[in-house]
C-alpha cells in the first residue's frame, strides 16, 4: 500500500511540474527531456469541408458515401485505440470544422493517417495536423 501511495505521489508531483512548464514560455518539447520523450505522441487533425460543398444541396450520393466511409475509417481507428476522439462543430458548413485527436509515433505517421482518410483522399475535406500536448483526459491520468 505504501508503495502504491508513493507511486501516486510521484505522479502527482510530475503532473504539477508538467503543468508549471505548460504555462511558461518554454516550447512544448521542453516539457520532456529528449531521452524521456514518450514513444507515442498526440496530434490534432483539423478537417474542413471544401468550399464547393458548403451548401448541403451540392452533395451527391457519392460524396455522402465517402462521408460514411470517413466515419467507418475513424471508427476502426477508435477500435484500435489509435483515435481518442473525433467530432465536428454544429455550425453551417462554411464555418464548421472537425477535430480528430489521435495517437501516432510521429507527425509523419499522423499525416499518413490523415491522407488515408476517405474524405481527404476524395477532396471532400482538407486537413491540417498540429502536435498536441494532452494534459487532461476524462477517466485517465496523462502524466508524463
Amino acid at each position: 500500500m505504501i508503495a502504491f501511495l508513493r507511486c501516486r505521489l510521484v505522479r502527482i508531483i510530475a503532473v504539477g511540474c508538467w503543468l508549471a512548464f505548460a504555462g511558461s514560455s518554454l516550447p512544448a518539447q521542453a516539457a520532456f527531456p529528449p531521452d524521456s520523450a514518450p514513444a507515442q505522441r498526440h496530434f490534432v487533425i483539423v478537417l474542413r469541408i471544401v468550399p464547393r460543398l458548403h451548401a448541403a444541396a451540392d452533395w451527391t450520393e457519392a460524396e455522402h458515401a465517402t462521408l460514411r466511409a470517413h466515419y467507418n475509417y475513424l471508427k476502426v481507428a477508435m477500435d484500435r485505440r489509435q483515435l481518442l476522439l473525433a467530432g465536428r462543430t454544429e455550425e453551417p458548413l462554411d464555418r464548421a470544422f472537425a477535430l480528430v485527436v489521435l495517437t501516432a509515433k510521429d507527425e509523419s505517421a499522423a499525416r499518413e493517417f490523415m491522407n488515408a482518410d476517405p474524405c481527404v483522399r476524395g477532396n471532400i475535406m482538407t486537413g491540417e495536423i498540429h502536435p498536441y500536448g494532452l494534459a487532461l483526459f476524462a477517466g485517465r491520468e496523462t502524466a508524463p
